[in-house]
């Protein structure tokens, strides 16, 4: 009997078999699945953002480094959090220390690297804080990181990923986001922005890695997910790009869908080529006004009243970049010179023509107007270099004798450019707030510090940009730097406002031509909060400058190319007043 039912026992054993093989092996599946974050290695990520503790060191010129190079795997746009001094914790009780306990102070993102060390570009947390040698910098350690699901199926990649590297201080997640956020966002954060199986990791605006994973369906993060994990108080630092949302938590973003009417638009001249930045100056002596138009490389000054002109041709082997103007007598040429940097140089307009006030000034220029002010306006100064761009070293410039000398240092926020900046007091509380272009094409305002409003839109400059190459590595490709107008400030009912340029990015753009059709956007506080709108008028061409001139609103519309400077310039004035009466937030 036993020797006959073995056969049949043996039957049922094999007929198991399969069933625990399919268990086991999905089970083996699903652990694995997990642990690579559905396709996605998380062991590979986690040792690209690997923490790394380091000291701040003093370096050549008030440059910031960290005693931390290539040797040690650090790379440009890695990002370091930088402690301030550590507070002694004491237990209450037995009075035993337990150690320090440090905040941090600001963020460090690494611009070049050496052997042994890496040069860092530093943006405070608070204003005006004090970076000194010695202190502790820890790299990728809660530092803000982002997640922009581009398609909106890796919520699960999130979790994984979050799971992981839970030092880094995680700002949140981001369905259906726009990829072209992830630069802009990762300035000074880490961004992973995912679509299908591509996985890209931004770290200090650097693409830092790219993984690829199984092209699976992944889960969705459903009605909780779409919530998102709101920052904590005070995590907004800076201006995080994600398109139809604000920066700032709690911040509602203007509409730009109500234009404004304006008519009355008058012809002030006409120029048969395109004109980058334009002002009134009044000469030294006799104060006769003469309108100021930049070209190429030339400088036309034409009388408002007898049609008087004189030029101005820049010699030297440098780019003519942009032109500010004073109101008075002086004009700001800012002048880009490869492997050098800024060469700018100010004018001084005479009852003869044009005399060189200063030269050689390491500074973009730019001349700071307050609005219904008399005072002659602040001429600031923002250090510029090759292998930098923009630094945040902006200081106020006093013209003396044929020279320039530097006062006192300006606090500015993270990415602030001075080409297009203004400084006034637009709420009326008594605290003047930076406006600026951000490397993104928004429009911005900060106050003490603090991100206080944003474009809900971004904007292409009129001028044209600057192609600034790397002096350590000649093959790459060169950095671009927008060169943006600035915006004219004017008063209505005791309020501040700023008419500025509000272009579209086209095909010219594209090639380093500058815009190729915009209009003029008003912003205003209206007591509930700012609005940005533009004029109904959309011109032929693209706004090149705005500048306010006795109770008119000059505005230059230039059809053409900037790099060949072949086209027609228009010079236009609307009234104040009649502005004034259009703009009815």
């Amino acid at each position: 009997m036993r020797a006959g039912r073995k056969p049949e026992n043996q039957m049922k054993i094999f007929a198991w078999i399969p069933k625990v093989f399919f268990v086991c092996a999905a089970m083996i599946m699903a652990a694995f699945c997990t642990a690579r974050a559905a396709g996605f290695d998380t062991g590979g990520i986690e040792k690209a953002l690997a923490p790394r503790e380091a000291r701040v060191i003093q370096g050549p010129e008030d440059r910031m480094l960290v005693n931390k190079g290539s040797q040690d795997q650090v790379e440009k746009g890695d990002i370091f959090c930088i402690y301030a001094s550590g507070q002694a914790v004491t237990d209450p009780e037995t009075g035993q220390n337990l150690g320090s306990y440090a905040e941090p102070e600001a963020f460090g993102r690494v611009v070049r690297t050496s052997e042994k060390f890496a040069e860092i570009r530093v943006w405070c947390l608070e204003l005006d804080c004090s970076i000194e040698p010695g202190q502790a910098a820890v790299r990728f350690k809660e530092v803000p990181a982002w997640f922009l699901d581009v398609d909106g199926t890796h919520f699960s990649d999130y979790t994984a990923i979050r799971a992981e590297l839970s030092y880094l201080d995680w700002q949140g997640y981001t369905r259906n986001a726009d990829p072209g956020d992830a630069q802009e966002a990762a300035e000074f954060a880490v961004v992973f922005a995912a679509q299908a199986d591509r996985l890209t990791l931004w770290s200090g605006g650097e693409v830092k890695a790219v993984y690829t994973g199984a092209d699976s369906v992944r889960e969705s993060p459903g009605a909780a997910a779409s919530l998102k994990d709101r920052p904590r108080a005070g995590a907004a630092r800076g201006d995080t790009g994600t398109r139809g949302k604000s920066a700032v938590p709690g911040l509602a973003l203007p509409s730009m869908a109500d234009a404004v009417k304006a008519e009355d638009f008058r012809a002030v001249a006409s120029r048969k080529e395109v004109t980058r930045n334009i002002g009134v100056v009044q000469t030294v002596k006799t104060q006769k006004p003469y309108l100021l138009c930049l070209g190429s490389r030339k400088i036309e000054a034409r009388a408002l009243e007898g049609g008087k002109r004189f030029d101005y041709t820049y010699e030297g082997f440098g780019e003519v970049v942009s032109m500010s103007v004073s109101g008075r007598s002086l004009a700001a040429v800012n002048v880009y010179v490869p492997e050098a940097g800024m060469r700018s140089v100010v004018l001084k307009l005479t009852g003869s023509g044009f005399r060189v006030a200063a030269e050689n000034l390491p500074y973009v220029l730019s001349f700071m107007h307050s609005p219904g002010d008399s005072s002659e306006p602040e001429l600031w100064g923002q250090r510029f270099t090759p292998a930098d761009l923009l630094l945040p070293a902006v200081y106020r410039l006093h013209i003396k004798g044929g020279s320039v000398n530097r006062g006192e240092k300006i606090s500015v926020p993270f990415g602030y450019s001075l080409f297009g900046a203004f400084f006034a007091d637009f709420n009326g509380n008594g605290t003047r707030a930076h406006g600026f272009f951000n490397p993104g094409g928004r429009l911005v305002l900060y106050e003490s510090g603090q991100a206080v409003w944003q474009s809900n839109d971004r904007f292409a400059a009129g001028g044209t940009d600057l192609q600034v190459r790397d002096p350590a590595n000649s093959d790459a490709a060169p950095d671009r730097v927008e060169i943006w107008s600035q915006p004219a400030l004017f008063r209505q009912d005791g309020a501040v406002l700023a008419a500025a340029e509000l272009n579209r990015s086209g095909l010219s753009d594209f090639f380093g031509g500058g815009a190729s059709q915009g209009a003029v956007g008003i912003l205003k506080f209206t007591g509930s909060g700012y609005q940005l709108r533009p004029l109904a008028d959309h011109f032929q061409g693209a706004i090149r400058d705005v500048h306010v001139w006795q109770g008119d609103l000059l505005i230059c519309v230039s059809e053409g190319a900037l790099l060949s400077q072949k086209g027609q310039s228009h010079i236009l004035a609307l009234p104040l007043a009649v502005l004034e009466r259009a703009v009815d937030f």
